[in-house]
């Protein structure tokens, strides 16, 4: 342990000066000696002054604080430290390195997206460590869709997807979705996605299209819809 070397002393309750700290002219009898750093106990002593003696008091401080390390899995949750009156005293990113405490009562709360929130109580005791471990669970669960028709959009909140299928990890609650492809009739609807679910949607898409046949004499004439070039007869 590593204790202070530059702290604030008081004599009789009036605040004197800093350690190292000397006073050649003191009174003589009994004065009431505190030393006090932040994030050190105090320390007390009666000093009794004597004619031509000089007393030497040599304080040794005792931390009122502790460190805390989280760390969660996955890594690179974001953490809150927040004391018994909800104020904030420490922030960061798993894994968070060692940090001072005051000793005393805290809640360490741990989030990451796509996971559950995480919040725990803990303790900070005089120069102890403390390191607290999270496994974070996932807050999200599989939706995919069918394949009607072979190469089709996918729309999912948002997104677009170009798949034969899209199967993504998205959030509990309730999506509007919609499948789309050309020279067919787009679809959608509604899925709700549940806690440890996987959510299928499968849907046939209507076409919107016909067929033409042409037939020419002679053989290998080009054949053009709406002014554009789409092949030659056989």
């Amino acid at each position: 342990m590593v204790y202070p070397t530059v702290a604030t002393v008081f004599v009789d309750g009036r605040e004197a000066g800093d350690t190292p700290y000397t006073n050649p002219a003191i009174s003589t009898g009994s004065h009431k000696i505190m030393v006090r750093k932040q994030l050190y106990h105090d320390y007390q002593e009666t000093a009794t002054i004597t004619k031509d003696r000089k007393c030497v008091i040599s304080a040794i401080l005792q931390p009122a604080f502790g460190f805390l390390e989280v760390s969660s899995t996955p890594p690179g949750a974001d953490v809150e430290v927040l004391d018994s009156t909800g104020t904030r005293r420490g922030s960061g990113t798993t894994t968070l390195p060692s940090m001072k405490l005051l000793s005393g009562s805290y809640t360490i709360r741990v989030s990451k997206i796509r996971y559950y929130n995480e919040s725990r109580n803990i303790g900070i005791s005089d120069g102890q460590k403390r390191v607290e471990s999270f496994q974070l669970r996932p807050s999200v669960r599989h939706f995919s869709s069918g394949k009607y028709p072979h190469r089709g959009k996918r729309v999912d909140n948002g997104s677009k997807k170009r798949n034969d299928a899209l199967d993504v990890g998205v959030g509990f609650g309730r999506y509007m979705l919609e499948l789309q492809k050309d020279l067919y009739m787009a679809w959608s609807g509604e899925a709700e996605i549940r806690d440890a679910e996987t959510t299928r949607v499968s849907q046939q898409l209507t076409p919107i299209f016909g067929k033409l046949d042409v037939t020419v004499t002679p053989k290998g004439s080009q054949v053009l819809v709406d002014d554009r070039l789409v092949g030659q007869t056989q």
